[in-house]
Formats: structure tokens, sequence, C-alpha cells
């Protein structure tokens, strides 16, 4: 049953490399004889692989404990397998508590029989982890173990801490379409008189559609910057632009590609959830993220000078990763995000007054390619 179990997990893992993911791995300590209260003797060291596509996220892991509890003479070490759920909190701050529960199988080396045996359990648990870059988390968690059909060894503890790094392994595929243009083949029935008479043959004809050229009318709104041929008028001549349909409210590096903009996206005072006048804005944004997949992207939150400092500091943070959040929510990739605050630090515009105050609270989104 271990054998096939342990199987399990790698075959699942093969299956679905394709989604975004995640690995992780893990120390800490466990508690395996309970009676008179937790002992956390035993030293433990873990690997895990997690989907992120889903609500209530797969969790495949391996975990191998030291026994350093001399209660059961000759066992020194076991290895735990286990499928679980992890469902995870949503918040607008960095760190997110999650639960999780599933079933594994444990295997026990060098076993007393009737005391100490390899058994299947059944486990559940509880953590937080805290997204410090591109993805990587660092997380901690307690879980509880209860042992299925064992004797002494009914139920353990851990505590364990780790890191994890995101995967992403899908490959796009691009499509080219190629539209073929055949010449319109006009069959001309012959009568049968002439064909009697034997008069003449007369040949299919074959017409050529007229190729009419529709003339190219400018509708970009955007002003342009430079007499060259510019489609997108990004101030980069298009024989040398490598992303020739950048929106205008972009700024551009010397390739064409946009590095960036402010999102026009208003939230209400003091807090940091999304209203539904700025939600076009952001899927808009989500969409441009969507198709143009060779860049990533930091949110970055700024406010005027209203209030406390650290305040201010924690608000933009706090509203970036929202913006953050709605973009993953909405197919952005979280390899390609991340997000982080200035708070008042960055103005553009005088604080003295409404209108500089109001520029000055905003959320900018920078652009960067690997090149």
């Amino acid at each position: 049953m271990k054998k096939i179990f342990l199987s399990s997990i790698f075959v699942f893992s093969s299956l679905y490399s394709s989604s975004e993911s995640q690995i992780g791995v893990n120390v800490g300590v466990s508690s395996l004889k309970n009676e008179n209260g937790l002992d956390f003797k035993n030293s433990e060291v873990g690997v895990n692989y997690q989907l992120n596509g889903y609500l209530i996220k797969p969790r495949f892991e391996l975990q191998y404990t030291k026994v350093g509890d001399t209660s059961w003479s000759g066992v020194n070490s076991l290895i735990k397998g286990s499928v679980s759920g992890v469902y995870g909190f949503k918040n607008n701050y960095y760190w997110t508590p999650y639960i999780l529960a599933g079933v594994g199988y444990e295997l026990v080396n060098a076993p007393i029989e009737g005391v100490f045996e390899s058994h299947p359990f059944i486990q559940s648990g509880v953590g937080v982890n805290y997204e410090f870059l591109n993805g990587m988390e660092i997380y901690s968690e307690a879980k509880a173990l209860q042992i299925i059909a064992g004797n002494d060894e009914n139920n353990e503890f851990s505590l364990q801490a780790g890191v994890s790094f995101p995967l992403n392994f899908q490959n796009e595929q691009k499509v080219v379409a190629t539209e073929v243009i055949k010449p319109i083949v006009n069959k001309v029935k012959i009568p049968q008189e002439i064909l009697k008479e034997e008069c003449r043959v007369v040949a299919p004809k074959v017409i050529h559609e007229k190729i009419i050229e529709k003339e190219y009318i400018d509708s970009n709104p955007c002003p342009k910057k430079i007499d060259a041929p510019d489609i997108d008028r990004d101030g980069i001549e298009d024989t040398i632009d490598q992303c020739p349909n950048t929106p205008c409210s972009f700024s551009v590096d010397s390739f064409g590609c946009p590095i960036k903009t402010t999102l026009k996206v208003n939230f209400a005072k003091n807090a940091s959830y999304l209203t539904d006048y700025s939600m076009p804005k952001v899927v808009e944004f989500a969409n441009f993220l969507i198709k143009n997949k060779g860049s990533n992207v930091t949110i970055i939150g700024h406010t005027d000078n209203v209030g406390n400092d650290g305040k201010n500091m924690l608000l933009s943070q706090q509203r970036a990763k929202a913006i953050k959040d709605k973009l993953i929510e909405l197919g952005v990739s979280p390899q390609r995000v991340t997000a982080m605050g200035r708070g008042e630090s960055e103005p553009i515009a005088t604080n003295t007054t409404n209108d500089g105050k109001a520029r000055n609270r905003r959320i900018e989104a920078h652009l960067s390619y690997d090149r």
C-alpha cells in the first residue's frame, strides 16, 4: 500500500506539472508520545509540491522524521507521505493564513510489532505564509496527525517552518493562420444543341477577384511624437519597435516596449478595497498583461502626505496588494506580479493643493523584461 501511495504522489505531480504550482522545503519538530503532554524531541525535514490553480489547493508531501524519543528501542526514523487540501483566507496583506486536511501513510523504520508499526493516518493543520519576493514565500504551520489502527502511537503533533518557490511550466504556443486565396472558377454549362453540332468547345472561364485596397484611416488618439512611421505613436520608429501596439498611456524603453504607467484606480478614504468604478481599469490592465506575456510587473502604491507616515506606508502596501490579487484572480500568472508600497515618499506634485494631493495618490505599474 505504501509503495502505491508514494508512487501516486509523483504520478500526480507529473500530470499536473503544467499548472501554476510551487515547491516547498521545511524543517521542524514533532511529538510522537503524548500521553503525558507534548514532547517535541524529534527533528523533521520535508519537501512538498502544491498546485495553486484551485480554490482548495492540492499538496503532495514527503516528510522524514529522526526519532529522538527513546520510548521505542530500535525505532530511529519515520517517513511520511501525504496528500492534503489547502485553503487560504484571502486578505489585502502580504501574509495569508490557511488551513489544511488530508490523508497519508507513515512508514516506520524497524517497527515494533503491536507497539509501533507502519499505518495510514489522517491529518489537519493551520498555518500562515508571507510572500516576500516574486512569489517566494516563507511559512510556518502546526499539524495534528491521527494514526488509523495504531496502538501506542495514536496521535502525533508537529511544528514546521519553511520556504516555497514558485514553478511555472506553461508553454505558450503561437498558431499562425494562413489564408489561401483561390481563383473562382465559373463553369459554363454548354447547351446540348451546341455539343451535338460539335461547333466549338467552350472552356471554363477563370474569373479573378479584383482586389480593392481600403483607404487607411488613422484613428489613433495619441499625439504624434516623431515624423517617421510610428503606428502606436510611442516615439519609436516602426522599423525598430519591438512592441508595436503599446497603449499611449505607457512610457516606453528604447525598444518601444512599455515600462511604466499610472493606473487610474480610485480607493475610498483610508481603504484598500477596489471600487466598482475602478474595476474596468484593472480588467483592462489585466487583459494587456495576458496578451503581453513577456513582461513582469511591479505594482507600486503611493499616497499624499495627509496622516501618519507609517500608516500611509501600510495603506500604500495594502492598495498595491489589492491590485496584485485582482490581477492574479483575472488570469495573470502570480510569478509575473509583485507589489510594494512607497507611502508618501515619492510625490509627483505638490501636497499643498487638493489637485496635487490627488495626483500623488496613485498606483503605478512598472514593467520589466527578461532579455
